[in-house]
């Protein structure tokens, strides 16, 4: 019996990674998607689906967040 090959999350690095991060911030306008707050540009998008729990470096996965909501989402 062959074994299930496991889901490998994609992961970018790198100018993917930084294209990916300006792509969502325009999405979002710039703003955070919990209270609205305007968000300086060069900020990370934050991972809806946290990577530790599998989650992919993706537009659907991935959304602005302030510093404050960010930081409230893992405490």
């Amino acid at each position: 019996m062959n074994p299930v090959p496991k889901h490998k999350p994609r992961r970018l690095k790198g100018k993917a990674l930084e294209e990916l991060h300006e792509a969502v911030y325009v999405r979002d306008g710039g703003r955070c998607k919990k209270c609205g707050a305007p968000i300086e540009p060069g900020t990370p998008a934050h991972h809806k689906i946290h990577k530790s729990q599998g989650g992919e470096d993706t537009m659907q996965n991935m959304e602005m967040r302030c510093l404050d909501c960010h930081g409230e989402e893992h405490s």
